[in-house]
């Protein structure tokens, strides 16, 4: 994971991370995303849901693997940040935009540290959260792969209270 980090974030800087526009089916890359997270939210004791709000395509053009690196990345942010409560990833058609929302009850973050949060080695020192670790390159990643499938990401946060992480991406549907 984190020699894929430091590769990807090499092609980032280079502006060579090229995405892969495939017919995607949606509910089986969310289903794969669930397969990879849900178990670490289980251990943690954590409730996990995935919320659709209909009407939602059943297949689109993007590039699945980078879609599910996005998601994954920001699903384990949340759990690794979460001591109780809850997970929710929701997903919504916002059209010509689709938008995979991930709100956490976890740590939070305050209002000066939010602007460092998608910065490449980035870190927020949080004395409360000591055994967590991160290379600081995911959400700078995340973020650079959002924009390379047409949308963009952005947070809200309440320190104590938790955060909502806001993905989009470019709704190009597919009747395949």
């Amino acid at each position: 994971s984190l020699l894929n980090d430091i590769l990807d974030i090499s092609k980032v800087e280079a502006d060579k991370l090229d995405v892969e526009l495939l017919p995607t089916e949606l509910f089986k890359l969310i289903e794969e995303v669930k397969l990879l997270v849900g178990d670490k939210a289980l251990q943690k004791g954590i409730e996990f849901s995935i919320n659709y709000q209909f009407p939602l395509p059943t297949k689109l053009i993007t590039d699945p693997t980078r879609l599910k690196q996005i998601l994954i990345n920001l699903l384990n942010n949340a759990i690794k940040f979460t001591q109780q409560g809850f997970v929710h990833l929701n997903i919504i058609n916002k059209s010509p935009l689709l938008e995979f929302s991930i709100e956490d009850s976890g740590i939070g973050i305050n209002k000066h540290d939010l602007c460092k949060l998608f910065v490449a080695f980035s870190q927020l020192n949080n004395t409360s959260q000591e055994s967590v670790s991160g290379t600081g390159l995911g959400l700078h990643i995340s973020k650079y792969l959002s924009q390379k499938l047409g949308g963009s990401i952005s947070v809200s946060s309440e320190e104590g209270k938790g955060s909502c992480f806001t993905v989009t991406i470019a709704l190009n549907e597919t009747q395949d």
